[in-house]
């Protein structure tokens, strides 16, 4: 079977490759890569050798994970409803602070504010 050694080949190839680049790059200090942090995740990151760095690749995208408030509010949330993943809505109950929140929404003034998503994965709709 040659076509499948070549094809194993190419893979070998892509793979020496990749080994080639990473070492040259953690060579030069420049992998940055799944690097271990202290603390908190946030807009800013501290490194395990204290730098301080610009992270600009987490979804704290306002810049709020840590904020006091948020996590007063999500550590009462869990206080009065639990953690876990719930299931199908069809078949589950719906939790209370789920119609609170609908409620809410219903007064905000347009539409792209009422949007919410309520548990997995849902795409964006208009």
């Amino acid at each position: 079977m040659p076509e499948l050694r070549q094809f194993d080949d190419a893979i070998n190839a892509r793979f020496e490759e990749f080994e080639a680049r990473y070492q040259m790059l953690k060579a030069a200090d420049r992998y940055f890569y799944l690097q271990p942090v202290v603390g908190k995740v946030n807009n800013r990151v501290t490194m395990l050798d204290g730098s301080e760095l610009i992270m600009l690749a987490s979804y704290s995208y306002l810049g709020l994970m840590g904020h006091p408030k948020i996590e007063m509010a999500a550590k009462k949330a869990i206080d009065e409803y639990g953690t876990g993943a719930g299931g199908v809505r069809l078949l589950r109950e719906i939790p209370i602070c789920t119609n609170a929140l609908k409620l809410a929404l219903r007064n905000t003034q347009s539409v792209s504010q009422r949007q919410s998503i309520h548990q997995g994965f849902l795409p964006m709709l208009p």
